[in-house]
């Protein structure tokens, strides 16, 4: 079993020939929703009212490609708030890019509980990754299961759940300046549009209830025995 279409095109290549079933890893969509009130963590990061937000959640590793963002962000007329939770070896030289690029509303949070993590998804306005290694990438759906649309790189299995203009933007892997077209786009939408594409991410973490995935892993076991 593997968890998306991605990763079974990357075990065709390597000439793997036995079955392989595309059974998604789970979201708790009824504890990831669109009604969470993220009020306090505006307020305890210092977001002002009409600020943008911008999260990066998840470990920090260099394989995130975190400073990509950064470098994206740096270049906006109109800064975000970047707010970058997880801990990780990249942690001190991205907190010292952000430094040289002057970006001042940056806040690095450490580690964030998924109690926690989910009041950070609803107190953004986009979730943004630039990993090129994702073979599903839990945080889009998690944050999509709140309602908010998502910003990634055009990579392995991120395709699979971003789709251009219906629930969020698609940019180049490892390019800055296309990065930042694509936060400037999700950023700006007009809010009947920001509306629609909500209602469209919430609508595709659906897929990817527990029902629906244990679902899946019934098939497998049925099509073994």
């Amino acid at each position: 079993t593997v968890p998306t279409h991605a990763v079974k095109r990357v075990l065709r290549e390597h000439d793997f020939s036995g079955a392989i079933a595309v059974v998604p890893n789970a979201v708790n969509i009824v504890h990831f929703h669109p009604g969470i009130d993220g009020t306090h963590v505006r307020q305890k990061l210092g977001v002002l009212r009409g600020q943008k937000m911008v999260l990066i959640a998840g470990r920090l590793s260099f394989e995130k490609n975190v400073d990509i963002l950064l470098k994206a962000a740096a270049g906006m007329k109109e800064k975000p708030v970047l707010v970058i939770t997880g801990e990780g070896p990249a942690r001190k030289p991205l907190e010292l890019q952000a430094k040289k690029l002057g970006l001042r509303d940056t806040h690095f949070t450490g580690f964030v509980s998924e109690n926690e993590l989910l009041h950070y998804y609803a107190a953004c306005d986009v979730l943004a990754t630039a990993s090129t290694f994702e073979t599903q990438c839990l945080s889009l759906i998690e944050a999509m299961s709140c309602g908010k649309i998502c910003v990634g790189a055009n990579a392995l299995a991120i395709p699979e759940t971003v789709s251009e203009g219906e629930n969020g933007f698609l940019f180049q892997a490892g390019d800055a300046h296309a990065a930042r077209e694509a936060l400037e786009k999700a950023l700006h939408l007009p809010p009947w549009k920001y509306a629609q594409l909500s209602k469209q991410a919430r609508a595709t973490a659906m897929h990817y209830s527990t029902e629906k995935a244990v679902g899946e892993l019934l098939k497998a076991y049925e099509l073994v025995l």
